[in-house]
């Protein structure tokens, strides 16, 4: 199975786990994030994830994101629901964020996000 994501700054607190039932594992830069996992900040740091092509994060509700290093097709999913491309770096309010094939972007963050291959086409 391959990757969707991997953490590039883990503050403490950073945690992720593979499944909604599994326990929480402490982050470490460069851990990769795959279909199903979550990552979280249990002491409310901002971290930073960099999604690899063809994978969405999705959040429990509109939250402010920072969006830098794009390359490619990036999207991200306003509130109402609908699908915007990113045109530059800075903060967006989103539900999720999603790259195309051969995209990348890293993301910092305090919510907690889910991966999966992404849900927008």
């Amino acid at each position: 199975m391959a990757s969707l994501a991997e953490f590039e700054t883990a503050p403490t607190g950073t945690v992720y786990r593979s499944s909604q039932e599994g326990g929480w594992t402490d982050a470490s830069v460069g851990d990769k994030l795959y279909e199903g996992f979550e990552s979280n900040n249990t002491q409310g740091n901002n971290y930073r994830v960099k999604l690899f092509s063809n994978a969405e994060i999705f959040l429990n509700s509109t939250t402010t994101v920072y969006i830098n290093n794009l390359s490619g097709v990036v999207k991200y999913r306003e509130s109402g629901g609908g699908w915007a491309e990113v045109g530059d770096p800075g903060s967006y309010e989103v539900m999720a964020v999603a790259t195309r094939d051969q995209s990348s972007v890293s993301l910092g963050l305090l919510a907690r996000g889910g991966y999966r291959p992404p849900a927008w086409d």
